[in-house]
């Protein structure tokens, strides 16, 4: 009897002479690649050695991502990420994950488990949802349980390029409000960070915080939301989005930091004199490259590691 081809069918990426090899767990199956329902976590998403939290690494104006105050009021303990390794499985999307001691993502069914909630002793029910979808908020939990609610609606994807540093304050102004904890375990302040599936719009508002807070590259913010929720989407246009943020970031940290190493280099009072209504030169440095960067951001649909991982790549 003759054999059928397909049972002895060696996969291309297995050959040794073939010109591809591939860069993602996948399984066979009605003539397409299937993503396994269970994936380990890669070691290149381990990440790098992160500096201490505090106002000497947070590089931006004190006011802007963090309130006057803020590093008085949490410790550098507060910002040490999940580094467990979890393998995912498809179940774990209904559930929520810890992104930092004080913050988790998850999805808005959650929401309704008001059990959950007060077990868990969330204190700010952040919703980062699709305008398109109104009910989703945690306005009603939140009066129930007695914490607070805020929601941000995002009309189009480029818009959470505006809306994203009125995310990142909002839980800062939070984590740093006055103590009022519901439970007597730490920390007393916990963000339940939520949209639709958990895997939109308020997972790429925790890969924009940790850019911020934590000094990571886009890369590895991203990395360090997937090591705990492997499902939010990140596609080729909320990269792109992501990287036109990440360079803004970026300028900002960057004038920040001249005007910081300015002030340290420089012994003589600036005479009263010399000060004018006209904007200063680091104003107009720091908006020339604030336009740099915007135009820049048009082009970065190029770059590599913004763009979806192929399932083989050239040897």
């Amino acid at each position: 009897m003759a054999h059928s081809s397909r049972s002895t069918e060696v996969p291309m990426s297995h050959q040794t002479d073939s010109p591809y090899v591939r860069t993602q767990q996948y399984t066979r199956g009605a003539g397409r690649l299937l993503q396994q329902p269970s994936v380990p976590m890669q070691a290149e998403w381990s990440l790098p050695h992160l500096d201490p939290v505090n106002s000497a690494t947070h590089i931006f104006p004190e006011g802007e991502f963090v309130p006057h105050g803020f590093f008085q009021k949490v410790s550098p303990e507060w910002f040490v990420p999940e580094a467990e390794l979890k393998e995912w499985k498809y179940s774990m999307r209904r559930e929520a994950q810890k992104i930092l001691p004080f913050l988790y993502l998850g999805q808005y069914a959650s929401v309704k488990d008001r059990h959950w909630l007060k077990s868990q002793g969330f204190t700010l029910l952040l919703a980062i949802r699709d305008e398109k979808f109104p009910h989703i908020c945690g306005k009603n939990a939140a009066g129930e349980l007695g914490i607070d609610a805020a929601t941000f609606g995002i009309p189009y994807i480029q818009d959470f390029v505006s809306i994203g540093p009125q995310v990142i304050r909002t839980i800062n102004d939070h984590i740093s409000s006055p103590h009022t904890p519901v439970s007597n375990e730490w920390p007393h302040k916990k963000v339940f960070v939520f949209c639709e599936t958990g895997n939109g719009y308020s997972g790429l508002a925790l890969v924009a915080y940790l850019m911020v807070m934590l000094n990571l590259k886009l890369h590895h913010a991203l990395a360090a939301v997937h090591m705990q929720r492997l499902s939010v989407e990140a596609d080729e246009s909320s990269r792109q989005m992501l990287a036109s943020l990440e360079s803004i970031v970026i300028a900002k940290r960057n004038v920040e930091e001249a005007k910081r190493a300015a002030m340290k280099g420089t012994s003589l009072m600036v005479p009263t004199q010399t000060i004018c209504k006209k904007r200063s030169f680091t104003q107009r440095d720091e908006d020339e490259a604030m336009e740099d960067i915007m135009d820049m951001a048009a082009d970065e649909g190029a770059a590599s590691e913004r763009k979806p991982v192929a399932p083989f790549q050239d040897r």
